[in-house]
């Protein structure tokens, strides 16, 4: 009957009206959960771990050879103060000292420059004299002729040291020219001026300071007495009332390694008697 009628429908042209079927909801389907990865902790890996494993060697050995290359740098700053040895053997023994441990230059009384300078033939090490050390209250005419002859007899510089009495008199300007005219004979030569300050006030140790870094010294070497306030005049000092500008040279009296190292913090070279135990205690106690 239903076929029927859609026929006549057909035929009548009448638009034919289907029957509505629901549509089916898609059933969700759980998908299966990702497992995610698991986080592996890498190992984290010190400079000394990494360099060990990159050079194919233990982490012992780098370290080893990285605090040699360390002390070797540290002792081309040092200056080995050989000012109080006399006898020629020990100073040659000193001066092989130097040689293997690489230290950067030995301080000697003039006398000894011809002897020290064949014993470094070759070298790399600076030679020194310590010219009318330690007080420097020499006239200005023994000056002149006591470095004229040191370095006719090969030293690579000098450490003429400040006469303190004339400090004490005021003559700074005094001294500034002086040490002038020796820079000035000496052009391609290396300068140091030795300050000791003894007993010297804070207000006589600045007007020094202050007139010898206007000079081309090569350097200051300041000593370790005490000023009268009975303060230290420390390297910090020297190197605050130079401006900065000049080179400085501590003087180490200490016999502990770490304090010698605390220097550098404030000056650029140490002068040293004690050198070869400090470099020994240093080898010993570097951190990689």
């Amino acid at each position: 009957m239903e076929q029927i009628a859609v026929n006549e429908k057909l035929k009548s042209n009448e638009p034919i009206i289907l029957p509505t079927v629901p549509l089916l909801s898609p059933q969700k389907i759980d998908e299966p959960k990702k497992e995610e990865p698991q986080k592996v902790e890498e190992k984290k890996l010190s400079e000394a771990e990494k360099t060990a494993h990159i050079f194919g060697q233990s982490e012992e050995e780098i370290c080893k050879e990285f605090r040699a290359f360390k002390a070797t740098k540290i002792f081309k700053k040092f200056d080995f103060d050989l000012t109080e040895v006399f006898d020629e053997e020990n100073l040659k023994s000193k001066v092989d000292e130097a040689v293997k441990i690489g230290f950067g230059n030995v301080v000697v009384n003039p006398k000894f420059i011809k002897t020290v300078r064949q014993r470094l033939k070759g070298k790399k090490i600076g030679v020194y004299a310590a010219v009318c050390y330690p007080f420097g209250e020499e006239l200005y005419g023994v000056k002149k002729y006591a470095t004229k002859l040191a370095f006719s007899n090969g030293a690579d510089g000098i450490y003429l040291p400040v006469g303190v009495a004339d400090i004490l008199r005021g003559r700074i300007e005094g001294i500034k020219r002086e040490f002038a005219k020796i820079i000035k004979r000496n052009r391609k030569k290396k300068v140091f001026a030795v300050l000791e300050i003894g007993e010297l006030d804070r207000p006589s140790c600045e007007k020094v300071l202050k007139s010898l870094s206007k000079l081309k010294l090569s350097g200051i070497v300041c000593g370790t007495g005490k000023i009268s306030e009975g303060k230290n005049l420390t390297a910090t000092d020297v190197h605050a009332l130079s401006g900065g500008k000049t080179t400085v040279v501590a003087y180490g009296n200490s016999q502990k390694s770490r304090e010698i190292i605390n220097l550098f913090s404030v000056a650029d070279r140490v002068f040293l008697k004690n050198a070869t135990k400090i470099a020994t205690d240093l080898k010993n106690n570097l951190e990689c």
